[in-house]
């Protein structure tokens, strides 16, 4: 039996929600009927390691190194014409456009367009071209259903039908409460088991907004001086952020840094925040939510999708550090509510959002598509 052949078209592979998403995807595909190939456009590629190890073909074809924008479109379009999928899929903004621009040139059906977040960061210009490719694309897939709904209301006249929720996937198993891991990380930080944490794992990006977790972590501590709060991430802004809190030193503010070991970090933590302006489906609060930690999170992106508000969690209507501040502190000093409601997200993190159920529901899109 012949494997279906689908050809990936990403931005890059830094770690991100989307890349982790694709390597998910990518991983949950039966290797005997899908075969996945991944060409990147710009950027780092810190994951196609791991791409190779799992057998998929990456390549790397960025402007620089083709000749510029009608070079890459090019060496795109050879490529396309080269690896023959059966299926050509884009993920994220740029991609979904340089990637149906070239499948289109190069005679590829069926397309797919993947979007991760509701446009925040979508001008004019992108949306006259998500207008002009929208009629060669066969299928659009969200993380969200406000993502769904974002996109239907910035590209007008485009088929409901054909815009599709596939939500993110995660590892349950390996992401999970532990008394264990969480007593053996406290120890090595020097805390005690009835310490509380709260606990921000994001890129450090002006979208995530650290400044706003920094205030509302110092509006908390000026009540509940014992309480740790933990920020977990690199990115663009970690030298400004290291700065500021070099020039404003807090001993309960803890800036870490990439770390490859985020669900230990989880296991130890007692809350989890976001505080992002924008978001799609945050694979930060799910990894919270399987953990077992209450999230609470601002009202951007399928944060709403995810935390059901007063039930594994609490979503802020007003993004400002007072508001979160009051909430945590609620949190803190009801502490079997915090459990219960840890409780709750871990169990709809295993019945929704698993890698089973990833791989599962992105195998039935791609057979709709093949037996259009």
């Amino acid at each position: 039996m012949n494997r279906t052949r689908i050809l990936h078209i990403i931005t890059q592979l830094d770690v991100g929600g989307a890349e982790r998403q694709l390597l998910n995807l990518c991983d949950q595909l039966p290797p005997d009927r899908y075969e996945c190939g991944i060409v990147t456009l710009a950027g780092r590629d810190t994951l196609a390691p791991e791409f190779a190890t799992r057998g998929v073909t990456v390549c790397r074809l960025d402007r620089p190194s083709t000749g510029g924008p009608i070079g890459q479109m090019i060496a795109l379009i050879r490529f396309i014409r080269a690896w023959r999928p059966d299926i050509l899929q884009t993920w994220l903004l740029k991609a979904n456009h340089v990637g149906r621009i070239a499948a289109a040139l190069a005679g590829q059906q069926p397309v797919i367009a993947s979007y991760r977040d509701i446009g925040f960061d979508a001008g004019s210009g992108d949306t006259l071209l998500d207008q002009l490719l929208d009629p060669g694309t066969h299928l659009i897939l969200h993380n969200s259903r406000r993502g769904r709904r974002a996109l239907l209301e910035r590209v007008r006249g485009t088929g409901a039908d054909r815009h599709q929720v596939l939500v993110n996937g995660i590892d349950c198993d390996s992401l999970t409460p532990s008394p264990d891991i969480r007593g053996e990380v406290r120890a090595e930080m020097g805390l005690s088991d009835e310490t509380p944490v709260v606990i921000m794992v994001a890129r450090l990006h002006a979208v995530k907004d650290p400044h706003l977790f920094i205030e509302a972590a110092r509006r908390v501590r000026a009540n509940w001086p014992a309480a740790r709060f933990w920020l977990v991430g690199g990115g663009p802004m970690e030298s400004e952020l290291r700065e500021l809190l070099g020039a404003e030193p807090d001993e309960g503010i803890w800036l870490s840094g990439e770390r490859s070991d985020v669900p230990r970090l989880l296991a130890a933590a007692d809350i989890s925040l976001l505080t992002s302006s924008s978001e799609g489906l945050s694979n930060s609060i799910l990894e919270a939510m399987s953990c077992g930690l209450p999230a609470l999170a601002t009202d951007v992106g399928g944060n709403g999708e995810l935390v059901q508000d007063g039930v594994n969690g609490y979503i802020f209507r007003e993004r400002t550090a007072a508001c979160i501040a009051a909430t945590i502190e609620k949190l803190l000093a009801e502490p079997e509510k915090a459990a219960a409601m840890g409780r709750a997200g871990r169990r709809i993190a295993r019945e929704t959002y698993s890698l089973a159920h990833l791989g599962r529901r992105a195998a039935s899109f791609y057979e709709r598509v093949l037996a259009r």
